[in-house]
């Protein structure tokens, strides 16, 4: 009888819960944060979201930081919009 050689660990998809949410997350990931899933319907939805939250004050992808957009401020606005903020974003 032979000895087989020990089986690679199987291998797995990231799980974004796990990792630390970096200050510009991708918009992947920001769909994640928002919705809980990254599929083709909710990335679709937050495209077409954001374009109209943005006119409202959402903040805006940064040129300088690789399109992303700061991830505290996305966070604060979306608090402040559903209303578990007190302070009016301006």
């Amino acid at each position: 009888m032979t000895d087989a050689p020990p089986k690679a660990p199987k291998r797995t998809r990231r799980n974004p819960e796990m990792e630390p949410l970096p200050y510009y997350p991708s918009e992947d990931r920001i769909v994640y944060e928002v919705f809980g899933e990254v599929t083709a319907a909710t990335k679709k939805i937050w495209r077409d979201a954001a374009t109209i939250l943005e006119r409202n004050g959402l903040p805006k992808r940064d040129p300088l930081m690789c399109n992303r957009r700061f991830w505290p401020a996305v966070k604060e606005w979306l608090d402040q919009y559903n209303g578990l903020s007190p302070e009016p974003w301006t």
